[in-house]
């Protein structure tokens, strides 16, 4: 406000002006009344009113006037001011509670009283206690008895008028009052803030508790040096302890032909930011000696540098023991091969005894019997003979199998593919051996019974086997369009051995028979493996 301190100056000249003059009046006046008559001061003492009433109206117009307006000015401003600090007080974000130096509120704004849950008349002469009972005065005693205004944020408890607490953050401050003393409190609600705060700390104690006790090494290297390792990289690197660790070139624990290797692939995940995945290294301990590790490596930000933190897992023994189990399998293998090949064998030595005993047999029912028996035996023999020269020796390729099972029985019966034909549709299916057993002997029966009874008088026909998965279930299905069964006949009922066998196994494979007969026969045979 230059114009009114130009005012203000105006007067205090002015005044000093007729301060002057009234002494020289004063002394013209008193030396006239004592007799003396110099024409100055009988000129001075005639003019002093004048003279006086001159000064008064140039101070009226020139030094009053502009003074009175200035002053009129200046409470317009204060007023102005007075309005827009209500205006912000009002519309602050944060509490804004004023008291006294007894600690009795004296005025709240909105945002106090929706934090506070109250009402301006509800706290209005109350203490500031009674919603902040954290609340110690205006000035604390910290450090050995010294005291300062607490102008700094604090952390209280707030009460609110239902009952209820918040974290709240209060800042303290006076107010210059010309009559009294005031205090004004900013109440910020840090209740959110307060649980996040909470709920970093939480994470960061279980993130730290897993870090510290994980079975494997956590290393973290940045700038090509280790910043920090649990307790286990000590123990993985042959070290005492994190000391001997600390600042060393992450390349001094790699095998020298590795390096480049390694030194590529940190590049390259600083780079794009992307972890490398799991992979089989071999780190060199402090003692020149090396164990193998299962490493996963990642880029982060680490105290606000390029950092890769590494995770390295001792797989010395894992590694050990896989070579053991390894080399067992292997020996089991041999072994499993060796019995199939012995079974086999022995099979194939009682199929030719069976043959050098049907050469002492003349009756024909006999030799029937016998070769019945001989062709049952190469049926279990031909599952041993292709597990022998698997790779699997748990389960049998079962379309390879009844491809040389049909083969066998066309030789075995004399019957030539230009008669007989056969049909094999059989998926990609691997059985079990309890279970191929069974289904081959099965085929054989059924395929046996169809070559000897289906084409009487050297009748031409088809011979069909299909096997198919649906599900969990396994559907072999053997069929001819040959001379088939008589009308509703049961072929449980049929003096046969053949069919006999083929409801025992059934059974033995807890599976299910369909027979179906017209215009030929046909088995459907259903089971879980």
């Amino acid at each position: 406000m230059p114009d009114f301190a130009l005012t203000k100056w105006k007067f205090r000249v002015t005044l000093g002006f007729l301060i002057t003059l009234a002494a020289a009046s004063w002394a013209a006046i008193s030396m006239h009344a004592h007799g003396l008559h110099d024409t100055w001061v009988i000129v001075l003492a005639d003019s002093l009113p004048g003279i006086l009433t001159a000064a008064l109206l140039f101070t009226a117009i020139f030094v009053f006037r502009p003074l009175v307006h200035g002053l009129a000015r200046q409470y317009r401003n204060l007023e102005e001011v007075e309005v827009r600090s209500r205006a912000v007080v009002e519309a602050a974000a944060d509490g804004i509670i004023t008291f006294d130096r007894h600690g009795l509120i004296e005025s709240v704004n909105p945002a106090a009283e929706k934090l506070f849950a109250c009402t301006v008349a509800e706290v209005t002469g109350k203490s500031i206690q009674t919603i902040m009972p954290g609340y110690r005065g205006l000035f604390e005693v910290v450090d050995e008895g010294e005291s300062r205004i607490t102008g700094v944020a604090h952390e209280l408890v707030g009460h609110r008028w239902d009952g209820s607490t918040f974290d709240m953050e209060l800042r303290l401050s006076e107010l210059q009052m010309p009559e009294r003393e005031l205090s004004m409190a900013v109440v910020r609600d840090v209740s959110e803030r307060k649980q996040a705060e909470r709920r970093l700390r939480e994470s960061e104690e279980r993130f730290r508790l897993l870090v510290e006790h994980s079975p494997d090494a956590i290393a973290i290297h940045s700038g090509g040096k280790i910043v920090f390792g649990n307790s286990k990289v000590p123990e993985l690197l042959g070290a005492a302890s994190m000391d001997e660790i600390m600042g060393q070139p992450v390349l001094r624990f790699v095998l020298p032909e590795h390096q480049k290797t390694i030194l590529d692939r940190i590049t390259l995940m600083s780079t794009r930011g992307l972890g490398a995945p799991p992979m089989e290294e071999k780190f060199v301990r402090l003692d020149g000696t090396t164990v193998d590790v299962e490493v996963v490596a990642i880029p982060f930000e680490y105290k606000g540098a390029q950092a890769i933190q590494v995770v390295a897992r001792d797989i010395g023994r894992r590694k050990q023991s896989d070579h053991e189990i390894r080399k067992s399998l292997k020996e089991k293998e041999v072994l499993l091969k060796e019995i199939h090949h012995r079974v086999k064998n022995n099979l194939q030595v009682i199929t030719s005894l069976l043959d050098l005993q049907s050469d002492y047999v003349t009756d024909k029912k006999a030799l029937e019997v016998l070769l019945e028996c001989q062709n049952r035996v190469k049926s279990i023999s031909l599952i041993h003979e292709r597990l022998y020269e698997s790779r699997d020796l748990a389960h049998v390729d079962f379309p390879q199998y009844i491809q040389l099972l049909m083969e066998h029985l066309l030789r075995a019966y004399g019957v030539s593919g230009d008669r007989v034909r056969l049909k094999i549709d059989v998926t990609d299916i691997q059985l079990g051996l309890d279970t191929a057993i069974p289904c081959g002997l099965i085929i054989h029966e059924l395929v046996s019974n169809c070559l000897k009874h289906a084409f009487p008088e050297g009748r031409k026909g088809e011979i069909r086997v299909g096997m198919h998965q649906d599900g969990d279930r396994y559907f072999l299905i053997v069929s001819d369009n040959g001379a088939g069964f008589k009308a509703k006949t049961d072929f449980r009922t049929v003096s046969n051995l053949g069919l006999q066998l083929v409801d025992t196994l059934t059974s033995q494979i807890a599976g299910n028979i369909d027979f179906h007969t017209n215009g030929g026969t046909e088995f459907i045979i259903s089971f879980r493996q």
